[in-house]
Order: structure tokens, then sequence, then C-alpha cells
């Protein structure tokens, strides 16, 4: 249903509908793209630190269409704890907030790429080699 929404305000209505029940509805079915993504993730990131500490060389990751925090959860599993959630539905959002995985969540429309950048602008004042999870 979501996929078949026709603009972005359709697809915020069906998940502020959806958000309370959206991980028991997905896991339910057998969704396991979160698991796959934080392992693939990872396994990337491991391979391009070549030896380094993947935690330092990688400060942050900003979590694109993050939800309600499944990627997130299981990055967390990883080591990866610095992480920040950018999502358009406030109320994914919301119940992504009480993992308490994300650093900062921000409302925001990810496939705009100008709200993008700026929702990203205030999160450090550090230079960072940021890693995007969708």
């Amino acid at each position: 249903r979501a996929l078949a929404t026709p603009d972005l305000e359709s697809n915020i209505q069906v998940y502020r509908e959806w958000a309370q029940k959206y991980e028991n509805d997905v896991l339910s079915q057998g969704y396991s793209a979160p698991d796959l993504a934080a392992f693939e993730l990872d396994r990337a990131l491991v391979g391009f630190c070549a030896g380094t500490d993947k935690k330092a060389a990688f400060q942050k990751i900003l979590d694109i269409g993050a939800g309600t925090g499944l990627v997130a959860e299981r990055l967390r599993k990883y080591g990866y704890d610095n992480q920040d959630a950018l999502d358009s539905s406030q109320d994914m959002l919301d119940v992504a907030k009480t993992k308490g995985v994300y650093k900062n969540l921000i409302c925001a429309d990810g496939n705009d790429e100008v709200s993008a950048f700026r929702a990203r602008q205030p999160l450090s004042p550090e230079p960072l080699r940021p890693v995007v999870s969708s």
C-alpha cells in the first residue's frame, strides 16, 4: 500500500496509520532486509577500513528512510552507536525514538536532496566521514 501512494502527503498518511503496527506486520511476514542491510554494511565498512577501527573511521551513520529503526537496531549489534535517523514520517520516528538507537531524529523528505543536506548540517561541527544507510 505504501508503494502505491501517489505523493508524499499520501505516503506520510499511510505510515501515520501504520507506524504502531509496522514492525509486527513486516517481521511476521519474514521481512529480513534490516538484518541483511546491517550485515552487508558492516562487511563493507570492515573491508573499507582495512585494519583500522571502523567506529573511529565512520563517526556517524545517517539512516535515510529510517522508519522505526529496524536497521539501526541491528547495526548497533555490530558496534555502530552513533546513528542519526532521517524519515518523512514523524510517526515512524516516534516509534524509533523509543528504542534509543539514534542520536538525532530528523523529520524531512529524504528524496529532497536539499532537505537531506540541510538536515545533516547541524549534526556535528567536526569533519565527518558519514555512512548513509537506507
